[in-house]
C-alpha cells in the first residue's frame, strides 16, 4: 500500500494558514451550547464527513465533548468522545513531551550532537554542522522526507519494520534506503525550516537508546496511563477491538484500510477526543493535572519558545509545538483518511480537539474550518463555557 503523504501535509498546512488568518467573528454566532452542537452537526452534515469528534478545554478543564456521524460506513456504529481516531501529526505533541521527559530528567541534551546518543553515526553528507535534539524537534535538522521511500514505508496494519532498522536504512550509506540528495537538505542544522517526520521519528529513537526500551511502552507507562488516556495507542494491536476505530476514508485510496508505518512517532497514534482533551489540560495546567506531573512548568515553557528566529518558516516554531497567525499554539495532523487538529488561544484560554476519519481537501475542508473558527475565535462562543 503506498501512500502521498506529502499531498495531504501540503494540503493541511495550506489549509491552516487561510483557516487562521482571518479572524472575524460568525454573522450570527451560537447564542447557547444546543445551538454550537446543531452547528456543528450542521457543518459537519454539509462537508460530508463519515465521522467527527470534538472537545473543548476552558482553563485547563474539558467542559464539552461530542461524536458525531459513525466510526464505519458499513457498521454504522456511531462515534462518541470516546472513539480512537488516527490524529496523524498531532502525534507530534505527544512525542515531544516524551522526549522532554527525558531532557527534564537529564537523560537527553537538547543541543549535543544527536551521534552521542547513536549506535550507528548519521551526516549530512551536501554540508558539514552538528545536528542536535533541538533541530530535529524544529525541522532544521537538515534531516528530510523522500517522498518516494515514506510512502512506500506504508502498509496495511501494523508495520513489520521497526523503527530502529528503517532509520538505520534510511541514514547510514550502505542501507538500502539510503539516498545522499533526497534524504538530507543542503542547508546546515538551524538554518532553513523544513517540515521533516522523518526527524521525529529519529528523535524518539533517541529516547529508546537513552531508556533502553520502545518508544510506545514509555509513552503508556509514563503518559497515556498516568493521565488515564485509556482509549490511546501507538499500534492497532495494542486495541482489545480494533472495529471500536473510526475506519479512515479517502476517496483517492479506495482500498483504504487501518494502517501503520516504521517511523510510527511522527503520526500514527490513534486517541480519542476526551483523551487528547486531557492531554491538552495537562498542558494549560503547565504540565500538571489532577495531582498528576506529566512535565515541570518551566519544561513546558521552553517548549514553547520560539526557536531558530532567523530559519525561513512560514511561522514561529517552538520545541514540537507550531504557532498560528492570530497566536494560536498547537498542531494540526493530515494522513490518509485522517484529520486532526489540536490548538489553544493563550488571550481567551479557550482549547479545542477535532479529529475526523477522512483527509482534509480544498472539497470539504470548510466544515472543519469554520468549527474551528466558531471555537477558537468569536469571542460568543467563548462566553458559552465561562
Amino acid at each position: 500500500m503506498k501512500i502521498k503523504s506529502q499531498q495531504i501535509v501540503l494540503a493541511v498546512s495550506s489549509l491552516l494558514a487561510s483557516m487562521f488568518s482571518s479572524c472575524a467573528p460568525r454573522s450570527s454566532a451560537p447564542q447557547s451550547v444546543n445551538e454550537l452542537d446543531a452547528y456543528i452537526a450542521k457543518e459537519i452534515q454539509a462537508a460530508q464527513y463519515p465521522g467527527f469528534s470534538v472537545a473543548i478545554v476552558v482553563n485547563g478543564k474539558m467542559v464539552w465533548s461530542k461524536g458525531y456521524g459513525v466510526t464505519n460506513l458499513q457498521t454504522r456504529a456511531p462515534v462518541t468522545a470516546d472513539t480512537p481516531f488516527m490524529i496523524a501529526s498531532v502525534s507530534k505533541v505527544v512525542t515531544g513531551t516524551a522526549l522532554m521527559q527525558l531532557v527534564e530528567a537529564g537523560k537527553l541534551d537538547l543541543d549535543a550532537d544527536i551521534n552521542t546518543y547513536l549506535p550507528f553515526k548519521i551526516q549530512n553528507p551536501r554540508v558539514h554542522g552538528k545536528i542536535t535534539l533541538r533541530h530535529l524537534a524544529t525541522h532544521t535538522s537538515g534531516l528530510i522526507d523522500n517522498q518516494k521511500t515514506l510512502a512506500a514505508s506504508y502498509s496495511a496494519g501494523d508495520s513489520s519494520v521497526t523503527l530502529e532498522e528503517f532509520l538505520k536504512s534510511y541514514f547510514t550509506p550502505t542501507g538500502s534506503r539510503y539516498d545522499a540528495k533526497l534524504n538530507f537538505a543542503t542547508s546546515k542544522p538551524g538554518e532553513q525550516f523544513e517540515y521533516s517526520n522523518i526527524a521525529i521519528g529519529l528523535a524518539a529513537y533517541l529516547l529508546e537508546r537513552q531508556t533502553g526500551g520502545n518508544f510506545d511502552a514509555y509513552t503508556n507507562q509514563h503518559i497515556f496511563k498516568p493521565l488515564g488516556m485509556n482509549n490511546t495507542h501507538w499500534f492497532l494491536r495494542d486495541f482489545k477491538d480494533v472495529s471500536s476505530i473510526a475506519f479512515p476514508y479517502d476517496s483517492e485510496y479506495p482500498d483504504l484500510t487501518h494502517y501503520g508505518y516504521p517511523t510510527y512517532p511522527d503520526g500514527q497514534l490513534r486517541s480519542s477526543a476526551n483523551d487528547m482533551a486531557t492531554f491538552l489540560a495537562v498542558m494549560m495546567n503547565g504540565g500538571t493535572l489532577n495531582d498528576t506531573q506529566i512535565l515541570d512548568t518551566k519544561t513546558l515553557a521552553a517548549m514553547l519558545e520560539p526557536q531558530f528566529p532567523d530559519a525561513p518558516k512560514d511561522q514561529p516554531q517552538g520545541l514540537f509545538w507550531t504557532f498560528k497567525k492570530g497566536g494560536l499554539i498547537g498542531h494540526a495532523g493530515g494522513d490518509p483518511g485522517a484529520g486532526s487538529y489540536l490548538y489553544w488561544n493563550p488571550d481567551t484560554h479557550i482549547d479545542a480537539v477535532v479529529m475526523l476519519n477522512t483527509a482534509i481537501t480544498e472539497k470539504n475542508s470548510s466544515g472543519v474550518a469554520n468549527i474551528l473558527k466558531t471555537i477558537l475565535r468569536d469571542p460568543t462562543t467563548v462566553g458559552l463555557f465561562r
